[in-house]
C-alpha cells in the first residue's frame, strides 16, 4: 500500500463554470456534480466533517482506494469503515422498526443527518442524574 495523501473537497471546474446559472435557478442539477476531491499540498486535515470528505486515502495492491488511518502499534494503515445509517440510528437508541419507517421516505444522506441531530437517551440520563446530585 502507498499513501496517496490527504483529501479535501473542492468545487470542480464544471461547478465553477455553471455556478451562477445554478444559484439563480436557471438550471437544475445535483449539487454533488460540482464537487471533486483533490490532495492537499500541505498534508494537513483540519477536521473530519460529517460528509467524511477528509482523511488519509490509500491505494491497495488490487487498485481499490480506501480511507484509512495510520495505526502506530502495528505500523500499518487500517481502513475506516463508515457506519451505515441503521447503525447510527441504533447508536441513538432507535429501534430497527423506526429506522425502516424513516428509510422509506429518506435518502441515506438525510438519515445520517437525522441520526446526527438525535440525542442519545443514556447520555441525557447521566447528565440529568449529575445535575440532581449537585442541587
Amino acid at each position: 500500500m502507498n499513501n496517496i495523501g490527504i483529501l479535501r473537497t473542492v468545487r470542480s471546474e464544471f461547478g465553477k463554470a455553471i455556478r451562477k446559472k445554478y444559484e439563480s435557478g436557471e438550471i437544475q442539477i445535483s449539487r454533488h456534480r460540482f464537487l471533486q476531491h483533490e490532495i492537499r499540498e500541505d498534508g494537513m486535515a483540519n477536521t473530519l466533517d460529517t460528509g467524511c470528505n477528509q482523511g488519509i486515502f490509500v491505494k491497495l495492491k488490487d487498485g481499490n482506494e480506501v480511507y484509512a488511518v495510520w495505526y502506530p502499534k502495528k505500523q500499518c494503515y487500517i481502513a475506516i469503515r463508515k457506519l451505515t445509517p441503521k447503525e447510527c440510528f441504533r447508536l441513538q437508541g432507535w429501534s430497527d422498526e423506526d429506522f425502516e419507517k424513516a428509510q422509506q421516505f429518506n435518502s441515506d444522506s438525510q438519515l445520517y443527518k437525522q441520526a446526527g441531530n438525535g440525542v442519545t437517551v443514556n447520555v441525557i440520563e447521566a447528565i440529568a442524574e449529575r445535575m440532581v446530585k449537585h442541587e
